[in-house]
């Protein structure tokens, strides 16, 4: 802390001097850039400064009180904005002259009090200078944005003193004095000093505050006196208290920064934080050990000092609030527009500039500019030395508040979207203090304390330090001069200005020879129509230099009448001196050719005519004959969001001076209108004006936005190809580029820090760092060999209809992906041979399907035997149960290293999957041969166990084999889902020979969407040769049987080792774990929801209802209808309920209107679409066994059983994410959270003694959970990096949800067995845990009581607002939940059980969430239910059957009356279960398209007897199976074909042939791709109206440009075709008509089959 210092005085004299030089830096150039309005936001906060008005200003100035009729805007806020009869005092905000909302500002955001103190000093000040005596001395304020500036720069020379005494405080001066050096040298400082905006006010105040909150920190009371408890009566002396008053000034400071700029909010932190650490204690090794602290003190000071804080917030920002503390909600709802503005969703020109930013620009930013790179090293280190100080040495109080702060809002301001180095401004000052830290303590305090150097070696080094303290001073005073000079120069666009007027043609130039023998242009403007022979053309010549007048230039000079050969004249005559005259003349046709415009001319003078700046003289301009027009040069300018050039620099330059209405407005969309403005403007213009790097450096940040003025930029200067945009910009010189626009670089204009000779180009800054004060100006001339053919050909040349309009958030999860395959990938892509030839319909296994059945069961079989062995070894805590996932691993991880191979140039071919299978049979070999004694053993011991999981196995297989051949087929017109979508995709998937697989329903494209499960299923099929069709309706039963078995382990694993022994000892007649295992594996897999009961309810219910409608009836009625429909249906009575329904209804358990999706797994094998969500089951559950896994071992794995365990978790669970997005983030959360369990609760001391020693305990432990989780996020993310490489994520975020929510009885409906059962067993363990725990066991929980309080409060809060916002589950759901989260507190409570409980904690919460949250995209929330919903089911199943089994082992204790009702409820409710297995099976297998089609394997066979009706037509689909066949049979590779487009339809018959062929077709079913494609969905929109244009064309010449433009190979013009575009009047024409009339010339007919006709494209 600080002491007595001796020649304290030279520090004071030599701090005069750091705030005389830092008082330099910030005043000088105070009026840069002749008070032009280059700077947006000051610009804007001067319009207020001089709107508003201080209090008492008369009526005449101010005009009338704002009313609502005045201010319409007023109207929106009625009871805040209320009409004013007069201007009302300060704190009316309503009627306040200083509100800026009622001077003519509706959006206003910034502080109130740096307005106010501007403009009130400024009115006194201007008020003292016309005291007469004071005049002389005192000078009205005449301009407010350069006062304002001047204000700005004493803020932050206050800065800089109090960051004096804040570090004198906390170390010694010497410190200080550096440490307010480096400040008053910090460039960042200076530049803000040099505007009038809010920051520095802000920063101020925040040191004002920060300086209150270091007294706290380092008071020390007089010796003997300690800070004592904190009693009711103490409140007198309080007042006496010095921490009282530090406290309130705290308070006041904080409330004036608020005031000021809203970022200082997070300051309030450091007023907690300084009482906390206060209440530490130095312990004799310098560290600190915590105290109990006086809480009570705490919070009466915290409410203190908030208490002041809100005070002066409302003192100095009053229009925040209207009457006492009420909000002003008009303020408020502009600080929210100006805070949506500020994310990446605002598509707002500026944002452009912050896309695909790293969270490190704004460090780079900081340390490399803002502070300068030497300074800004040597803070960082201090930064970083200051923390290994607080962490290593634990000297904490002199370092950790403002440390602390320092790193938070560091951080805090990295993470924004928008982290422009400026908006760190509060932390340049602590930085400085680092450095200055680093250089007078850390360093020699380490040295003497820490090491054993003699006292010459010390000595030395200290000096070293100080004398790099000296070179960082010298190189930061040089950087902090030479940034000085930027605003002693004129401002680069004030300079191009100039330069413009001088060197720019107007209509008229009078050429100034001046004294200096330099020549002065001046334009003058021409505004008289046309001179003729009668009406001369006068104006008046006003000089601005003096000197001789020896020409004229007149910029384009134009005969209208095309007359011949006239006489131009122009005469000047003095005014003053009428006998002072001159004329020149000059002869010319001038003619309108080449330049409409006609070309220039130049007058001289014979005898020089000599000018008097400020006299007045007579120009007249006339002609012979003819009608002769003047004009001025053509500029163009880039956009109006921008300043535009010239500035009003002496003259106005769009006054009749240059045409200015050409703009190029580059920041509209990328289309063709924009190319002709392009085109036109280039061909108009005369110059191209750029004044700032704003609109190069934003807009070629996204060239998949703007592709056409990307490549407009590129061209205009000629940067190389591959050459970065801006970075040509940022050093183009004239010259150093050759255009191609013909546009040549003519002249820049650059004002970079200079110091001497050396001149920094600190263009490579972030933009608002040189746009503001200095920006490089660039200007192009057109030059002679200009030729708009040729700009034309290269903007022409850029393909319109890949520009997509990206957000800024949307390119930053884009990365430049178009989702397009490179053409490379493209054709190797579409190279191979026929389908057929991989699915040969004449193999053994697809000619006898029973053949292929068994081939594929013995593959799965024999690949979860060899894979076994690893699913041991990386499961050792499963044991043997480890072999019923076997299949499941076997599966993945020969998908992922046959994908992994087609992802990194290898090939997806059979040769690839049979090596990948070689090595997986090597590996598990080898495994098993390592461990062949563990694995005989258990094979020997545990046989029945083995045989059991493959009879479940081979049960469920059979179960859905059976319903598959009872209904094998691909398609339903009326429940066909999204099958033909699926069975699209797979097949594409199969036939790729790389990843990403092409897109069969977007030519050129790749699948951008969660394709690996297709992979995951589709490997084995591959290899195995297996025709789609068949091998669908194997894969289904196969996942089946995998997810009864995955939940099985699951559950059998668990209840393994945590049942208690019988009351009597015997031998239990259950094998529990078997029964709780199959149970799983029933409630997962094989049963439905009671929404089958409740379908039969409401049926009955409807046969009775009039009309049948049952919605608005009460409870009563509904109960007596359903009664009477019962009794009518013993009579006879059918319920109201058609084919499809039994297995369709149960799944949509919502009101009808509420079109959320209650999907379960049996009814998604049912429904069996081949969709990510029913192929992630597996996997999940495998990720719920690995987290069992690792909760059985306790953490004692060997160090190979641990990689293992790694690795496969890494396979895994990164599988979900390409497999089915929405899983990822609760299984990969589920993963992370047992994982840091484990290792929290069972790696003890020893086993982390690879860590260092001088870590503690506390942080090593921590230190090996932070490892593991990395290690396990890391390799799920990187083992599937080449899939995020290419996919786009579409849709990631969720906004509130606002519609219906679940009624109870919908909820119960689904949940009903579940909860039934996890109610039941909480119920048992709540009743356990109390009969085991002695009432005076409560006592314990003493200490812990405010905890508890705090949680029943957020508890109750929660309950509170989710009824409120009509979620009526809650009180069921969330109750549930908590109780399952007390339980999980339980001592002694077994891990497998806590696991268990943490299960139903997470679904119940997830059924909550659902009801709060949508994503964003969804149709309603119908797929946010559905996705989340199954993720629930899953750990419900499993929870409630391993529940079902420690119930059951318990049972036998309960008295007969609880036990008959458990008993006859789960028989009950398992019944209802079901009955949807029962009547759904058998419903859908009868559901077919045609009932009398085929039961075979083969899912396309019913097409062979189908018909269709589509488009007015009823459709023989046997012709459609014989194309396809045609097409497997015939077609080499994976060309493009194409056929009638799902323009704007979806679910139909509609892409058949790209559906079972896996063909790509130019387009597919519209809504999916517009899904997949979100931000290209108008591209999907264009294929698909140009396919219906391709068929309805009758002009080959545009049929033949499509075919061209998508390299179409094959037509098909089948039954759908002529349904759809065939003309319904003959009269018409018929553009099917042009395939017969062209057949031959442009396509040839290869197939024919009745109407069914394909056309291969001729080359």
């Amino acid at each position: 802390m600080m002491q007595k210092e001796e020649r304290a005085w030279i520090y004071d004299i030599l701090l005069l001097a750091v705030l005389a030089v830092a008082a330099y830096l910030r005043f000088t150039g105070s009026d840069w850039g002749m008070l032009e309005h280059q700077h947006p936001d000051e610009l804007f906060l001067t319009s207020v400064t001089y709107d508003i008005a201080p209090i008492g200003t008369s009526t005449d100035v101010l005009g009338s009180a704002p009313t609502a009729a005045a201010n319409p805007w007023r109207a929106t806020y009625p009871n805040i904005y209320t009409d004013c009869k007069e201007w009302g005092g300060y704190f009316d905000t309503a009627c306040s002259p200083l509100n800026p909302h009622n001077r003519g500002h509706s959006f206003y955001t910034y502080g109130t009090l740096p307005l106010v103190l501007v403009r009130y000093s400024a009115d006194w000040i201007t008020q003292l200078a016309h005291v007469e005596q004071l005049s002389a001395w005192v000078k009205p304020v005449t301009d407010l944005k350069q006062f304002g500036r001047q204000w700005s720069a004493l803020a932050d020379l206050l800065t800089v003193l109090l960051l004096y005494l804040i570090v004198a405080r906390l170390y010694n001066r010497k410190t200080a004095l550096l440490a307010a050096a480096f400040s008053a040298l910090a460039v960042m400082q200076i530049q803000q000093s040099h505007f009038y905006t809010t920051d520095n006010f802000s920063t101020l105040f925040m040191f004002l505050a920060i300086l209150f909150a270091v007294e706290i920190l380092v008071y020390r009371r007089p010796e003997g006196a300690e800070d004592e408890p904190f009693v009711a009566s103490a409140w007198t002396s309080m007042f006496r208290d010095p921490l009282f008053w530090f406290t309130v000034a705290f308070g006041v400071a904080f409330g004036m920064a608020v005031a000021s700029k809203l970022t200082a909010a997070p300051l309030a932190l450091l007023l907690p934080a300084a009482f906390l650490m206060r209440s530490l204690r130095h312990a004799a090794d310098d560290s600190l050990t915590p105290d109990k602290p006086d809480l009570t003190k705490f919070w009466v000071y915290m409410i203190i000092g908030g208490f002041f804080a809100l005070l002066s917030f409302r003192v100095f920002q009053p229009y925040a609030f209207h009457g006492v503390f009420s909000p002003n909600m008009a303020w408020f709802d502009n600080v929210r527009e100006q805070r949506a503005q500020a994310t990446p969703d605002s598509d707002l020109p500026w944002n452009l500039q912050w896309a695909r930013r790293s969270h490190l620009y704004s460090f780079e930013n900081l340390t490399t500019w803002g502070l300068g790179l030497p300074l800004g090293i040597l803070s960082w280190m201090g930064f970083l030395w200051m923390a290994w100080r607080i962490f290593k040495k634990r000297e904490w109080r002199p370092h950790l508040l403002l440390w602390g702060w320092t790193a938070l809002y560091f951080g805090w301001q990295s993470m924004q979207y928008n982290p422009t180095m400026r908006y760190q401004l509060p932390i340049y000052p602590l930085l400085a203090m680092m450095a200055a830290w680093l250089v007078f303590e850390g360093f020699q305090k380490f040295v003497r304390n820490e090491t054993s150097l003699d006292r010459d070696v010390y000595f030395y080094l200290n000096h070293a330090v100080h004398a790099l303290g000296v070179v960082v001073l010298a190189l930061a005073a040089a950087w902090a001069f030479a940034f000085l000079s930027i605003y002693t120069h004129d401002e680069t666009r004030i300079a191009a200005s100039k330069w413009i007027f001088q060197n720019v043609p107007a209509p008229i130039n009078v050429h100034i020879r001046t004294a200096d023998g330099g020549i002065y242009s001046q334009p003058m403007p021409f505004s008289g129509g046309q001179i003729t022979l009668e009406i001369p053309y006068s104006t008046v010549l006003v000089p601005n230099r003096s000197g001789e007048l020896k020409e004229i230039l007149l910029g384009h000079v134009a005969d209208l009448a095309n007359s011949g050969i006239q006489t131009l004249s122009v005469t000047l005559s003095s005014q003053s001196a009428p006998e002072i005259t001159a004329t020149a003349t000059v002869k010319d046709e001038f003619r309108l050719w080449p330049d409409s415009r006609g070309g220039p001319v130049t007058l001289t003078f014979a005898k020089p005519l000599p000018l008097t700046a400020g006299e007045s003289y007579s120009v007249t301009v006339s002609t012979s004959g003819g009608s002769i027009v003047l004009t001025g040069s053509s500029v163009i300018n880039e956009t109006d969001y921008d300043f535009t050039l010239p500035f009003r620099v002496e003259y106005d330059p769009f006054g009749g001076l240059y045409r200015g209405d050409l703009n190029l407005q580059v920041y509209w969309d990328d289309n063709t209108d924009k190319l002709v403005r392009l085109v036109d403007s280039l061909n108009q213009g005369d110059y191209i004006f750029i004044p700032t790097n704003h609109q190069y450096g934003q807009i070629t940040r996204l060239p998949e936005r703007y592709p056409l003025t990307t490549e407009y930029y590129r061209q205009l200067i000629g940067c190389p190809a591959g050459e970065d945009i801006i970075r040509c910009y940022r050093v183009a010189e004239p010259g150093t580029f050759q255009g191609n626009l013909g546009y040549d670089l003519v002249a820049v204009f650059t004002s970079y820090p200079t110091l001497g000779p050396v001149s920094i180009n600190d263009q490579a800054a972030e933009e608002a760092f040189t746009f503001y004060d200095h920006p490089k100006v660039l200007i192009f001339k057109k030059s002679a060999n200009y030729d708009p053919t040729k700009v034309q050909a290269i903007l022409g040349a850029v393909d319109l209809t890949r520009a997509v309009h990206l957000t800024p958030r949307q390119a930053n999860s884009y990365q430049y992906k178009d989702l397009l395959l490179p053409p490379d990938s493209w054709n190797q892509q579409q190279a191979g041979g026929t389908w057929s030839q991989l699915f040969s319909y004449d193999a053994l296994q697809n000619r006898y399907p029973v053949l292929g059945l068994l081939f594929w069961y013995l593959f799965i079989f024999a690949l979860g035997v060899v894979t076994y062995p690893l699913a041991r070894l990386a499961l050792p805590g499963l044991g043997v149960n480890a072999y019923a996932l076997s299949r499941i691993l076997g599966l993945a991880l020969l998908a992922y290293f046959s994908w992994l191979a087609g992802s990194v140039g290898l090939t997806y071919s059979r040769l690839t999957i049979g090596l990948v299978l070689a090595g997986l049979t090597a590996a598990g070999l080898s495994v098993g041969w390592m461990k062949r004694g563990q694995l005989l053993e258990e094979w020997r011991t545990h046989r029945r166990f083995f045989l059991t999981v493959e009879l479940i196995f081979l049960g469920f297989f059979l179960f859905d084999l059976l319903v598959r051949l009872g209904n094998p087929d691909l398609w339903h017109p009326a429940k066909g889902g999204e099958r033909p979508m699926d069975f699209s995709y797979f097949n594409a998937v199969l036939k790729s020979s790389s990843f990403p697989a092409y897109d069969p329903w977007f030519a050129g494209g790749y699948i951008n969407y969660y394709y690996y499960g297709f992979v995951l299923v589709g490997t084995p099929v591959k290899w195995l040769g297996i025709v789609p069709s068949i091998a669908y309706n194997l894969i289904l039963p196969t996942l089946f049987a995998m997810v009864a078995l995955g939940a099985f382990a699951v559950v059998h694993s668990l209840l393994q080792g945590t049942l208690k022994p019988s009351a009597d000892g015997d031998e239990r007649p259950l094998n529990l774990p078997l029964v709780a295992g199959l149970a799983a594996s029933m409630m997962t897999v094989a049963l439905g929801n009671l929404g089958t009961i409740r379908m039969i309810y409401q049926g009955f219910q409807r046969m009775a209802a009039p009309g049948g409608i049952i919605d608005n009836a009460n409870i009563l009625q509904r109960m007596i209808w359903a009664v009477q429909g019962f009794f009518n249906s013993l009579t006879g009575g059918m319920l109201p309920f058609g084919r499809g329904d039994w297995y369709w209804n149960p799944s949509r358990v919502m009101p009808p209107d509420d079109m959320a999706i209650t999907e379960f797994p049996l009814f998604t094998f049912l429904y069996s679409d081949l969709h990510a969500h029913m192929i992630v089951l597996s996997l999940a559950l495998f990720v719920l066994a690995w987290a069992v896994s690792l909760i059985k071992t306790r953490a004692k794995m060997s160090r190979l059983e641990w990689l293992a365990s790694f690795f496969v978790g890494g396979v895994m669970v990164g599988a979900i994410y390409p497999t089915n997005l929405s899983d990822i983030y609760t299984y990969l959360l589920l993963a992370v959270i047992v994982l840091a369990y484990v290792l929290w609760f069972h790696v003890g001391e020893v086993r982390i003694s690879w860590l260092p020693e001088w870590i503690p305990a506390l942080l090593r432990r921590v230190g090996v959970i932070v490892v593991g989780v990395v290690a396990l996020v890391g390799l799920s993310y990187l083992l599937y990096e080449p899939y995020r490489y290419w996919y786009a994520q579409s849709y990631g975020s969720v906004i509130p949800w606002t519609g219906q929510h679940t009624p109870i009885w919908s909820y119960l409906a689904h949940w009903g067995l579940f909860l039934f059962i996890i109610f039941s067993w909480l119920i048992w363990e709540t009743r356990e845990w109390m009969a085991a725990t002695p009432v005076s066991a409560l006592g314990r929980l003493r200490p812990y009581v405010l905890l508890i309080e705090g949680v029943l409060a957020v508890f109750l809060a929660a309950l509170v607002y989710l009824l409120f916002k009509g979620v009526e589950v809650a009180w069921l759901a969330l109750p549930l939940a908590a109780w399952a989260g007390l339980l999980l507190l339980r001592p002694a409570q077994s891990d497998e059980k806590r696991l268990i409980l943490f299960l139903i904690g997470t679904a119940l919460v997830i059924t909550l969430v659902v009801e709060v949250v949508v994503a964003v995209g969804d149709i309603g929330r119908m797929n946010t239910v559905f996705k989340f919903y199954l993720q629930v089911w899953l750990m419900l199943a499993v929870s409630a059957a391993a529940a079902l089994g420690w119930l059951l082992a318990e049972v036998g204790r309960w008295r007969p009356g609880w036990r008959g009702f458990f008993q006859g409820g789960l028989v009950a409710l398992f019944a209802g279960a079901f009955l949807f297995t029962f009547t759904a099976t058998a419903d859908k297998i009868s559901d077919r398209m045609n009932p009398l089609a085929p039961h075979t394997l083969d899912s396309m066979d019913y097409m062979k007897s189908a018909t269709y009706a589509e488009f007015g037509r009823d459709m023989d689909l046997s012709q459609d199976y014989r194309a396809i066949r045609w097409l497997q049979d015939n077609v080499q590779g994976s060309p493009v074909i194409v056929e009638a487009a799902p323009a704007g339809v979806q679910y139909t018959w509609l892409s058949r042939m790209t559906i079972y062929t896996g063909l790509p077709g130019v387009v597919g079913w519209q809504w999916h791709q517009q899904q997949q494609r979100v931000q290209f969905s108008q591209q999907v929109i264009d294929r698909g109206v140009e396919v219906d244009a391709f068929y309805n064309t009758p002009d080959p010449d545009a049929a033949q440009a499509f075919l061209r433009k998508y390299n179409v190979r094959y037509i098909i013009v089948g039954q759908l075709e002529r349904g759809k575009y065939a003309p319904v009047d003959p009269s018409l024409p018929n553009g099917l008509q042009k395939f017969e009339d062209m057949n031959g010339v442009l396509w040839q007919e290869v197939y024919r089959d009745g109407e069914t006709v394909i056309y291969q494209v001729l080359p």
